[in-house]
């Protein structure tokens, strides 16, 4: 006990300031950890001091050693069972947000036990599991039975304690976004479950997968129903099978389904970067097309705020090969460097990862979507338009400031290609295009303009009929008048008034 700091008040026990004004590393290092040692002392003694307080004191520290300094008060509270620590540090030290988020992960990821992850059959509290959906390097996903809601299905996400997709899909509420209905920390088992509606259906990676050996000319959106129905599990009580999104898709060619489920998804991508999230893992296999047709967007476990030019280890920044747009991926390389972000990523990777989705969607070759020299899609299939070929182009320019501005343009420009009407971010460049879109927004144009055509030769001809008839009466009665004149001239009166 020799080395316990004396029994002073907090404020005492505070290092004071050194009177050298001198300062370097390794004082700095000292300082912070005599001032740990005083901290964790207080703490002890059922006193709880404040960060802020030993800042005060010592404003000449480094910005490292304050922040290890307030991540050493967070985890003193937390040893003593005090929850949402992190969110008050967050709200009191704004500046530090990422690099306390990064400490906080970091600290639960390599302290917290191995995640126990539970069976089908065991139950969850108010849950059983029913059947494993699936499984992931960090998490599994099940389809559970709540007993006490008329054992009504619902997907439980379980994932190890360090992860906060939670705290994402809290802030979004959308239509085309799976909805989190809560989140529930198992301590016994050191896990986190995430509650979400059970929506059936299958991912769009695996309607690709079923659909690869079709040509894209071949495939209908009636095909992806069927992919839908072959995939129904036995647990289906209480999910539609029904409604407006299938009864579009059983009658809508394949590429137009495709555009309009991507014009869903940007949607819900604009809906998150209004919020301030970025999506960062958009793929085949994180969008949903559920039982009732409708497409959804999985998986928030990598999504986070945009991130700006100059930040350095802003907390955890993913993505899936293959699906990365080139600023993404330049700046994970930086990061593993320990260098700071270059550029900005913002909603437009996200943009990017979608362009991806569509081409793959399309026919394009998943394995060249990300090289230059990716063939465009108007040359792999011949039933995509060049204009349809352009909107996913131009979400796929390496250049983020070639890009749609927004998602919101995107989901513009697919519905107006859905509904035939000249498109805003993309030159109009084909004239046949243009002329067959022109057709089918006006089908009754042409059969008008003959109606017009045929009215107006009509008149005319019967203008010109009348006006022959009408010279051919001026010349009889011309010669009538002159034959008139004659006689009269010739004394042959009677005859004359007669003619």
């Amino acid at each position: 006990m020799g080395d316990t700091p004396p029994e002073l008040s907090v404020t005492v026990d505070l290092v004071p300031p050194d009177d050298n004004p001198r300062f370097d590393v390794a004082s700095s290092d000292n300082l912070v950890s005599r001032q740990i040692e005083v901290m964790a002392h207080a703490f002890r003694r059922g006193e709880h001091p404040k960060a802020e307080e030993f800042l005060a004191l010592h404003p000449e520290l480094p910005e490292e050693e304050a922040i290890r300094l307030v991540f050493e008060e967070a985890c003193l509270r937390r040893e003593e069972g005090e929850d949402s620590v992190s969110s008050e540090i967050f709200r009191r030290f704004p500046q530090w947000r990422g690099k306390l988020e990064l400490l906080f992960d970091c600290d639960e990821l390599m302290w917290s036990p191995p995640a126990d992850f539970p069976e089908v059959g065991d139950d969850l509290g108010d849950f059983r599991l029913q059947h494993e959906l699936g499984r992931g390097a960090h998490g599994r996903t099940f389809l559970a039975a709540q007993r006490s809601l008329a054992d009504r299905p619902i997907v439980l996400k379980i994932t190890p304690l360090g992860y906060k997709e939670h705290l994402s899909l809290a802030r979004l509420q959308h239509m085309h976004i799976v909805p989190l209905y809560f989140e529930q920390v198992l301590r016994e088992r050191h896990v986190r479950v995430l509650g979400m509606p059970y929506l059936g259906g299958v991912t769009l990676s695996q309607v690709l997968e079923e659909l690869h050996a079709v040509p894209v000319g071949q495939r209908t959106g009636r095909a992806i129903l069927d992919v839908l129905d072959r995939h129904s599990t036995a647990v289906s009580s209480g999910v539609p099978a029904d409604g407006p999104f299938r009864k579009y898709m059983a009658q809508a060619p394949y590429v137009q389904t495709v555009c309009w489920l991507g014009a869903c998804l940007a949607d819900a991508l604009q809906y998150a970067h209004d919020r301030g999230l970025i999506h960062m893992d958009v793929k085949p296999s994180n969008v949903l097309i559920a039982s009732d047709g409708q497409p959804m967007l999985l998986d928030f476990h990598l999504a986070r705020a945009p991130l700006q030019p100059g930040e350095m280890l802003p907390g955890r920044v993913g993505g899936t090969p293959g699906y990365l747009s080139p600023e993404q991926q330049r700046t994970i390389t930086a990061l593993r460097r320990a260098e700071c972000v270059a550029e900005s990523v913002d909603g437009r990777t996200d943009i990017y990862s979608l362009g991806l989705v569509l081409y793959e969607s399309l026919g394009g070759d998943p394995g060249t979507g990300a090289q230059t020299s990716r063939r465009s899609l108007e040359n792999c299939n011949r039933c995509i338009s060049p204009g349809l070929s352009d909107i996913v182009e131009k979400c796929l320019a390496p250049d983020p400031n070639a890009r749609y501005r927004d998602a919101s343009s995107v989901a513009l420009d697919l519905r107006r290609h859905l509904g035939d009407l000249p498109l805003r971010g993309v030159p109009n460049r084909s004239l046949s295009e243009r002329w067959r879109k022109w057709r089918r927004r006006e089908p009754a144009a042409l059969t008008r303009a003959l109606i017009r055509v045929i009215a107006a030769g009509a008149v005319l001809g019967g203008l010109l009929v009348l006006a022959g008839y009408s010279q051919r009466q001026t010349h009889l009665a011309e010669a009538t008048l002159d034959e008139g004149r004659e006689r009269l001239a010739n004394r042959q009166y009677a005859e004359a008034v007669r003619t």
